[in-house]
């Protein structure tokens, strides 16, 4: 569970933090808290993190396993994990996503990469702009990687469904507490739908 709730919180930051827009929605929250408390340095990402990668998350699994909890006798435990089962897909997801966005991105550096693994000189040139970079490839790219992050969404969102249906962890629940632990998955992947159909198209 420890490890589901950093990762989820994680993953939110990973896509959010492609798009300036959902990054300053994102981080509001965490700014206003250091601004606040007038946290400066090392603290200042410190503080961002938790925020993040804990209190949000751990709010969000605790409210949807709460109201579940009051409609089942199941213990609190046995709904958490079905709702970190429910979890995974999406996260998973999320990470290709991610994946495909950064391997993309780093197109441009790889005849670099390959002339000089060191990556010093070049990156000096890279700074002082006698490289460019081609980025036509990317440019090329750009709409492929929008239908193909939205494809992956509409798999992940299938794979939920088929566990709620089949798996044995959430057998033995009841189709409220199944019901209201979908309701959380899907405002989960909301976060990561609303934000490539914004961003992406």
């Amino acid at each position: 569970m420890g490890f589901i709730l950093l990762v989820s919180g994680f993953v939110v930051y990973e896509i959010l933090s492609e798009w300036p827009v959902s990054k300053q929605i994102l981080t509001w929250l965490p700014r206003q808290i250091v601004g606040a408390l007038e946290i400066a340095g090392p603290m200042q990402s410190f503080i961002l993190a938790v925020v993040m990668f804990i209190v949000f998350p751990g709010l969000a699994l605790l409210t949807v396993v709460a109201v579940a909890k009051t409609l089942s006798n199941a213990s609190f435990g046995t709904i958490s994990r079905a709702f970190a089962l429910l979890l995974i897909p999406t996260m998973a997801g999320a990470h290709l996503i991610k994946a495909i966005l950064k391997t993309t991105s780093r197109i441009p550096y790889w005849p670099y990469a390959i002339s000089e693994p060191a990556g010093v000189q070049t990156a000096g040139k890279i700074i002082d702009e006698t490289i460019m970079l081609d980025k036509s490839v990317p440019n090329a790219l750009y709409p492929l990687i929008s239908f193909d992050a939205a494809a992956i969404l509409l798999i992940v969102l299938i794979f939920t469904l088929l566990i709620i249906h089949k798996s044995l962890s959430l057998r033995n629940l009841s189709k409220s507490v199944k019901a209201v632990l979908l309701l959380g998955v899907l405002a989960y992947w909301s976060i990561f739908g609303l934000t490539i159909l914004k961003w992406r198209f």
